[in-house]
């Protein structure tokens, strides 16, 4: 091994002590700086949709109505929220759907099917705000036969169970298994988009209202019986636009800066 002049080694040995509680810090560092830049994108995510909700992301109108009230006003809100905005249950301002499983022992039910046929781990697997296609399919009979219920696009698809909260817009007319229950929006008030942004907010409620031993699960009721805010109809227009836009720069960002 190579072997300097003793002197030498001591001021080699004085400079490894000095540098390495420095190599040390300087890990520590990276890892702490790792772990901002992987958690930073969805902070930022759900710091952007919370105020959207808030009334917080583009200023309100004066040209723009309020909205009317549908339902009991509740006494108890989350938060608050502009004046002309109002807190409404999701089954005041849509329709809640469940699923159904055709019997898997019946080939007629699958074999050919064309019906996009949801599920919890289907939605898991969606990158972006559309659900286009599922793993597997049913027939026409299956959805006839089954307690399955054919949903129009735009839909909002809800994952209910195993996990609460994998949350979709239907591409195109789909229906779902049991472990979803999913929102049909009443256009003339909610915006698809903006059931999507509400819900996937008001997740958190949702999942406190869950109950079950194996696994947490929510009932079309309680789905049905979530606080969602409601913004005039061109207020929602612009905060979807806007939310969109900022949630397509943090995209970029994650992709092209934060994680290599």
């Amino acid at each position: 091994f190579p072997l300097p002049p003793i002197d030498e080694q001591r001021r080699i040995v004085a400079k490894l002590n000095e540098l390495l509680p420095l190599v040390e810090t300087y890990g520590k560092e990276q890892e702490a700086l790792q772990k901002v830049e992987k958690e930073f994108p969805d902070k930022l995510r759900a710091s952007l949709l919370q105020e959207a909700i808030q009334g917080k992301l583009v200023p309100q109108l004066e040209s723009e109505p309020g909205v009317e009230q549908i339902g009991v006003a509740p006494e108890d809100v989350p938060f608050e929220i502009p004046e002309k905005w109002r807190w409404m249950q999701l089954n005041k301002v849509g329709k809640i759907v469940g699923g159904g499983t055709p019997k898997t022992s019946l080939s007629e039910y699958w074999d050919g099917g064309t019906i996009p046929w949801f599920t919890p781990a289907d939605l898991g697997k969606v990158q972006g705000l559309y659900a286009s296609d599922s793993a597997r399919k049913i027939t026409a009979l299956g959805l006839r036969e089954s307690s399955a219920v054919m949903m129009p696009p735009n839909s909002v698809l809800f994952s209910s169970r195993a996990p609460i909260g994998h949350i979709a817009l239907a591409a195109d007319s789909c229906c779902t298994n049991q472990g979803c229950k999913s929102f049909v929006p009443n256009v003339g008030i909610v915006l698809p988009l903006w059931g999507y942004f509400a819900m996937k907010a008001r997740t958190p409620d949702m999942i406190t209202r869950a109950s079950g031993t194996t696994f947490k699960e929510i009932s079309g009721k309680g789905v049905g019986e979530t606080l969602v805010p409601i913004p005039p109809l061109e207020e929602q227009r612009r905060i979807v636009t806007k939310l969109s836009e900022l949630l397509n720069v943090v995209r970029q960002l994650e992709n092209s800066v934060l994680i290599p």
